[in-house]
């Protein structure tokens, strides 16, 4: 599974809600300051879009309007903070006083989300609900770090590094066919786990719930390339990791529904599995595996972030 290192300057963490109002500080206990460090963090760059390619790649140097960021730190086994931003602008400096304390580790836990359909109660587990509409689908991302106070220069306490991972994973269908004239995929319809709460201590979903009908189909034709290749569009859907075991897929090409094919996985986050309809002009067949691949990203440089 691929990992996102977020890797960008320091940015200071958890302003007073008093003093910044797109912020949200929740405390778990009075932090006692025994040092005059504040915990930072390394800028998270996290860009969830509406295409196919860039989904939840890592592109652009703020935060998107309307996403959600928290952060969830334990002291040993002891909660010490919480703290939610939903930022447009991730750039303006924030702090609270939190401190590292003395040389004690602290463990980190963070996430990131844009959109609905996610709703974060307590901070340790995060319900989460399939949306039908590949646009409307959010890609939930989670971090964990355990880290004590360090200097790698003196007199500069180092930022805790939040590494990124995908909770979901994605499922994709193209098409290619021999007779490729006019040949048009219209829809990819299945049942599949749509709720599920995910741990954020564990890294990991619990037992998915709510079976419901996903029919995936695309505002860009999904057609074979000019030779009756593999088309280049696809249609898409994020899927709550699960397995599957003959389960029915039924597709719609020219408007014509097609009998029921049969696809057995076990679908992991953060790797993305491409389906191959291959259709004859009468019928359809599956390739036998799919390809399957690390989700996508985009590299970033580091970005200064302006104390002001």
């Amino acid at each position: 599974m691929k990992k996102y290192l977020l890797s960008l300057s320091t940015v200071a963490l958890l302003a007073a809600m008093s003093s910044c109002s797109n912020e949200e500080v929740i405390g778990k206990g009075e932090p006692k300051v025994i040092d005059d460090a504040l915990i930072s963090f390394s800028k998270p760059v996290v860009t969830i879009s509406q295409n196919e390619e860039s989904k939840s790649a890592i592109e652009d140097a703020t935060l998107p309007t309307g996403g959600t960021l928290g952060i969830y730190a334990y002291k040993g086994t002891a909660p010490y903070f919480t703290a939610v931003y939903t930022p447009g602008d991730y750039t303006a400096l924030m702090e609270s006083g939190y401190m590292w304390p003395g040389s004690e580790t602290v463990n980190f836990y963070a996430y990131f989300y844009k959109g609905t359909g996610v709703s974060v109660t307590n901070y340790e587990t995060i319900p989460y609900t399939l949306n039908s509409t590949w646009n409307d689908q959010v890609d939930l991302l989670y971090a964990q770090k355990s880290q004590a106070k360090t200097e790698s220069t003196p007199g500069t306490v180092d930022p805790v590094p939040l590494v990124f991972n995908h909770a979901m994973a994605w499922i994709r269908f193209n098409i290619k066919s021999s007779t490729n004239a006019g040949v048009e995929l219209n829809s990819v319809s299945f049942l599949t786990k749509t709720k599920a709460a995910f741990s954020l201590l564990a890294g990991a979903f619990g037992t998915a719930s709510d079976e419901a009908t996903l029919t995936l189909n695309d505002a860009v034709p999904v057609t074979p390339d000019a030779t009756g290749g593999v088309s280049t569009a696809c249609v898409n859907s994020l899927l709550i990791p699960t397995t599957w075991t003959d389960k029915d897929i039924t597709v719609t090409i020219n408007g014509a529904v097609f009998a029921p094919v049969k696809i057995s996985e076990t679908f992991a986050p953060g790797l993305v599995y491409t389906y191959t309809i291959d259709y004859s002009g009468k019928e359809i067949q599956f390739s036998a595996d799919p390809e399957i691949t690390e989700w996508n990203k985009t590299a970033v440089g580091a970005v200064d972030v302006p104390v002001e």
